[in-house]
């Protein structure tokens, strides 16, 4: 029965994570200008037009993190992703432990004012966030199984894209060999061939 249990649990980990992941791929646009900026404990993704918010949410990250840090007697094992995303009106963000620590932050104001005027809000919002970062990261058995197969994906995805760039080179060899270079000679040797042919003809025709 705690075989189950345990199992169970496993799979409702995952479930939540695909979901999580899914619901993230949905929410960013990958045609916008993405950029990532990097503190001691966070890096920060956001678009270029949000860069005053970015400089704003890193701030209030790293302010957090001695409180959150010192209280709960933990510290996250590495940097903390920060995404700022602007799809939707919805004062709120979220937090996940997987494949990576991760804090999603709405750009979207609790009242009618601007953003940067609301500081009292994003600080309470990457609080909040991030304590549950902290928690999770702290947590051990079947969320630290998950995290560490995820791990070992993304290594062999890394792998298997160096591999195929490294054979890139060898495979480029043989239309190189056959079709590039002999266009390349012809293009280049061709005119100075024709003109040695028709000025050492008439030469030799001459002489004879």
């Amino acid at each position: 029965m705690a075989t189950f249990r345990l199992l169970a649990a496993i799979l409702a980990l995952a479930c939540s994570a695909l979901t999580s992941t899914l619901a993230q791929a949905q929410l960013a646009d990958p045609w916008k200008d993405w950029l990532s900026a990097d503190s001691a404990h966070f890096r920060v993704h956001y678009r270029a037009e949000h860069r005053a918010q970015a400089q704003r949410a890193i701030q209030a990250a790293e302010s957090a993190y001695p409180r959150i840090t010192s209280m709960l007697q933990w510290e996250p094992r590495s940097r903390t992703e920060i995404v700022l995303f602007n799809e939707f009106d919805l004062p709120n963000g979220f937090a996940t432990p997987l494949p990576f620590n991760m804090i999603g932050v709405f750009l979207a104001p609790d009242n009618d004012g601007q953003l940067l005027d609301n500081s009292t809000w994003l600080d309470l919002l990457l609080t909040h966030e991030f304590t549950h970062v902290v928690h999770l990261d702290k947590v051990r058995g079947a969320p630290k199984a998950l995290r560490v197969y995820s791990e070992t994906l993304r290594t062999k995805r890394r792998q298997r894209a160096e591999e195929a760039a490294a054979k890139t080179g060898v495979k480029m060899v043989f239309p190189l060999v056959t079709c590039i270079f002999p266009a390349i000679w012809v293009i280049t040797i061709g005119p100075a061939a024709i003109k040695f042919v028709t000025v050492l003809f008439p030469m030799v025709e001459n002489v004879r």
